[in-house]
């Protein structure tokens, strides 16, 4: 016989944490507002991620078209707006295509020269607060803003870089144009003091033509995925 008035139960329910919504941010050149067709797009994106067994109902897309002048500050606001959502995830990804021939055209008109490239990038992001079982954040990203001396913006963060400056190997990443007399002042000027010269730069932009759209805005999010002694 079992005796139920002294019977205890230690067992303790706990509730479970749910991601409420995957959000896909699709950045785009500004050129292709008017080309790129978002349904049919967000239609293959929901076929792919169905295969995953996420359901339709969460996922959220957001297509965002920029040009060379906001597509970095559009992508850092979306980050802010990533980094304040305690239930979801957000997947970017920023590609650009002269796929249209009526563009090519016009560019060549312009420019003989012109070389048109392609270019895709993407990050899977989570503020701090999203914790998702069996999975650990590669790394965290840190901003500064306006900062006009990185040596400060480094010691803030408490980043000891010295190894590094050692060595000849470049490991960071600029996004300004190496062919323009201003980026290079702005660097002399940013990088006074930090240890870090010239030999320890790179460049991504001189790798993409012509497509300079979303030049700045790849190069970041190249830069986000280099490994830490970059």
């Amino acid at each position: 016989e079992v005796d139920e008035s002294n019977t205890e139960t230690n067992h303790s329910i706990e509730p479970v944490a749910k991601l409420s919504q995957i959000n896909v941010t699709l950045f785009l050149s500004e050129q292709l507002l008017h080309h790129w067709d978002e349904q049919q797009s967000s239609h293959i994106l929901h076929q792919y991620l169905d295969q995953f067994g996420i359901l339709k109902q969460n996922i959220k897309f957001k297509y965002i078209y920029s040009s060379k002048l906001n597509s970095l500050d559009s992508y850092l606001q979306e980050l802010e707006i990533a980094s304040t959502q305690e239930d979801q995830i957000s997947l970017f990804v920023a590609a650009d295509s002269e796929i249209s021939q009526d563009i090519v055209d016009e560019k060549i008109w312009l420019k003989p020269n012109y070389i048109a490239s392609e270019f895709c990038s993407s990050c899977l992001l989570a503020s701090k607060m999203v914790n998702i079982q069996n999975i650990e954040a590669i790394k965290s990203l840190n901003f500064v803003y306006n900062q006009p001396k990185l040596s400060e913006a480094l010691a803030h963060l408490e980043i000891d870089h010295s190894l590094q400056c050692e060595k000849d190997h470049a490991f960071v990443s600029i996004l300004g144009n190496p062919k323009e007399s201003k980026v290079i002042k702005k660097l002399h000027s940013n990088f006074v003091d930090s240890g870090i010269e010239s030999q320890h730069f790179y460049f991504s932009k001189s790798s993409l033509g012509d497509s300079d759209e979303l030049a700045s805005l790849f190069g970041f999010m190249l830069a986000m995925h280099m490994n830490d002694q970059t």
